[in-house]
């Protein structure tokens, strides 16, 4: 699937809200641009975008895709908040309630796909006040093996996988499964049998649970 990055100057000059359909002749694809966030609260932050133009080609999947600029790379856009299907509004915009750390700087934009293209809007920077902390309550089972199965429960906890580990005595263990109520992860090889920390790394958070876990030998 090819990737059309859409720049067009005179559209910021004219603005967000002063954009018109019969500004643009018909493309073969959609046109989609990014507005400016708002809503920046303590629980998150509202994106925002406006179709230019809707083509001749059916829109599967549309939405905003983020990244952190102080741990980012700029071209690695790792948060991706989608909605499946044709769209069927001219705007379009998705509340974010996880995931955004207090100071820093995010940048985000708006895509639209097809079943032949991924079209990229232009690039929107906002500064964050936060959002839904994120909480690791217990751990259940409390006690198994190797390659047994354990559940972290908590809030907040969904978001993209590349950036979410969990650890027991410095071990990497494999993660099955994330929502926003629960991990479930496989427990790594350890070669001592003993009662050892979870860590639970999220972005730039780092979570010890309270509780421990008792790690036996086969």
């Amino acid at each position: 699937m090819k990737s059309i990055s859409i720049i067009f100057l005179f559209l910021i000059a004219l603005g967000f809200s002063s954009c018109s359909d019969a500004e643009i002749h018909p493309r073969d694809y959609a046109i989609a641009f990014t507005g400016d966030a708002t809503d920046i609260d303590q629980n998150g932050v509202t994106l925002h975008a406006k179709m230019i133009n809707l083509g001749q080609k059916k829109i599967t999947e549309y939405g905003f895709m983020v990244i952190n600029n102080k741990i980012d790379n700029e071209d690695d856009f790792r948060r991706i908040y989608s909605t499946k299907g044709e769209l069927k509004t001219s705007t379009y915009e998705t509340r974010v309630l996880n995931d955004l750390d207090s100071g820093f700087v995010y940048l985000y934009r708006t895509f639209i796909c097809s079943n032949q293209d991924t079209i990229l809007g232009n690039k929107i920077r906002f500064t964050s006040k936060g959002s839904g902390e994120v909480i690791a309550n217990d751990l259940s089972p409390v006690q198994g093996y190797m390659n047994s199965i354990v559940r972290i429960h908590g809030q907040n906890l969904n978001g993209n996988s590349k950036y979410i580990k969990v650890y027991m005595k410095d071990e990497q263990a494999t993660i099955l499964t994330i929502t926003s109520n629960y991990i479930d992860f496989i427990v790594p090889r350890i070669y001592t049998a003993g009662v050892f920390e979870v860590n639970l790394k999220k972005g730039l958070k780092s979570i010890v649970l309270k509780q421990k876990f008792k790690y036996m030998l086969l």
